[in-house]
């Protein structure tokens, strides 16, 4: 690295500061002086301080001052300048140092000014990004509300459909009740019917006995009448019995029907499984209690078939005592 040469502003201050100890300035004080540069270039600065002193000094001395005071006068004015230019010097050294600082410092302030507008750059891009982020997340929170809506239309209509199936569960479980009250009462009524039927007939059989007892002759015409009445009663018994039937045929096929409609209900009940439990307990209770029915009504006509079986046999018995009667008839005659 070169080494940097003497300055002006170096032999200016050194010049100025022997001045100011009452030594003239000279080539080879300066030099010892600043401890450094070459007798020309310092020789140069010195010759270039001295034209700048004498054109700053512009002071003519009164004639009227002795000139042997000339030189002491001069001396000081120089020292007085020097000082002031030392001054002037130490001034704008200062004034450099604080412009050096100030700009250090507007350096550093614009550094960090520029800092600054990359944060605030950045935290522009930041909050606009946080701004898409948070429109993005409004419209997703929009779209989820949406599909919430959606969702409570669909269970509104699912509540209202599964409230429309319990009616109609309902309404199902009440006809299939019905009609089972009606099976009920048919049957009753069939049962009764038939009960009143058997009476009426032991109770004429039990008359007629009574008749042939009286008298032979009537006994004749009551045994004819009789079996009139037998094949009437017969006749009507199979009437009764065919409309007895067809009557348990109809049941057959209601119970069939309200079998049919019951499973239909089963059905429902199955989809429903989860939300109607306690329908299908009930369906069940309503299968039993038409098993129980069925059963009920097996019983019956196994017991139609018993009363069937004891007519047929009263009426054997019957036949056997007009054949008796007709034998002792004959016997009697061949008798005679």
């Amino acid at each position: 690295m070169a080494r940097t040469g003497v300055t002006f502003d170096d032999v200016a201050q050194a010049a100025t500061k022997l001045l100011s100890t009452g030594e003239p300035p000279s080539v080879q004080k300066i030099r010892d002086l600043l401890g450094t540069g070459s007798n020309t270039t310092i020789a140069e600065h010195l010759k270039r301080w001295k034209l700048q002193k004498r054109s700053k000094e512009g002071i003519t001395l009164p004639e009227e001052i002795p000139k042997e005071l000339v030189p002491a006068i001069e001396t000081v004015w120089h020292i007085a300048i020097e000082h002031a230019d030392q001054r002037y010097l130490t001034h704008k050294q200062q004034s450099t140092d604080t412009i050096n600082t100030l700009t250090a410092e507007r350096d550093t302030w614009l550094e960090i000014t520029r800092t600054l507008e990359v944060d605030v750059q950045h935290m522009k891009e930041q909050l606009s990004n946080e701004q898409h982020e948070k429109s993005n997340a409004l419209l997703e929170q929009q779209a989820l509300k949406e599909q919430i809506n959606e969702l409570n239309i669909v269970q509104t209509r699912l509540t209202t459909q599964l409230d429309d199936t319990a009616k109609e569960m309902s309404a199902e479980q009440s006809r299939a009740h019905h009609a089972q009250q009606q099976l009920e009462l048919r049957y009753s009524n069939a049962k009764e019917e038939w009960q009143q039927s058997i009476t009426l007939m032991k109770s004429d059989l039990e008359k007629e006995q009574k008749r042939s007892d009286q008298s032979e002759d009537r006994w004749m015409r009551i045994v004819d009448q009789m079996k009139d009445e037998l094949k009437k009663q017969e006749k009507l018994a199979k009437e009764s019995l065919s409309a007895k039937e067809h009557q348990i045929s109809e049941l057959n096929r209601a119970l069939s029907s309200a079998q049919a409609e019951l499973v239909k209900s089963e059905k429902t009940n199955l989809q429903l499984k989860n939300e109607m439990q306690q329908k299908a307990v009930m369906h069940e209770h309503i299968e039993a209690h038409n098993q129980s029915l069925l059963l009920s009504l097996e019983q019956s006509e196994a017991r139609l078939d018993q009363w069937q079986h004891q007519f047929s046999e009263l009426l054997e018995i019957q036949q056997t005592m007009l054949n008796q009667e007709k034998r002792e008839e004959e016997k009697e005659g061949a008798d005679t």
